[in-house]
């Protein structure tokens, strides 16, 4: 009589090989299985995304290197952040610096979010300029505003956008 026991292994479960799931091509279901917030699905997708564009290509193993089976994750969510919003130029171009740099990952993502923050559309000088002027204008049609009151009024303007104030 064989005593063959069956022990549960203790601990904490294995992970499944994120490499060989994401390769397999039904990353994205498997990546989100178990995710407890919109976020994580979200930074599951854009990891995806990048882990496609680059883990077939030689001179970018070191995001994701097929031979080692190694990746880094959240480099490739930040990178697929920009692929999304900016397109595989963009990504590409800062894939370059990381893997020539070789930076570490905290490096890489402050590296990142510094020239993604560089893209954003920012509203234009010229356009609020404009506005302003448009918002004068309308003030200075309706109520017949000599110069010394618009100045009033500019300062209190300036005061409630820029410091807070509540000057009623």
């Amino acid at each position: 009589m064989e005593n063959i026991s069956e022990k549960k292994k203790r601990g904490r479960p294995q992970k499944p090989d994120t490499y060989e799931v994401l390769e397999s091509g039904k990353g994205f279901e498997r990546m989100s299985e178990g995710k407890r917030s919109l976020r994580q699905h979200y930074n599951s997708g854009y990891m995806v995304k990048a882990f496609g564009l680059f883990y077939k290509k030689t001179e970018y193993s070191f995001l994701a290197d097929s031979k080692t089976q190694k990746m880094k994750i959240v480099i490739l969510t930040e990178l697929g952040r920009i692929l999304v919003r900016y397109g595989e130029e963009s990504a590409y171009n800062l894939a370059d610096h990381i893997c020539k740099e070789k930076l570490t990952t905290s490096d890489a993502v402050k590296w990142i979010k510094f020239h993604r923050s560089k893209q954003e559309p920012e509203i234009g000088r010229n356009k609020i300029d404009r506005i302003v002027k448009r918002i004068i204008t309308a003030v200075l049609n309706a109520y017949n505003l000599t110069n010394e009151e618009l100045n009033v009024i500019k300062e209190r303007v300036v005061d409630t956008i820029y410091m807070g104030s509540d000057s009623r």
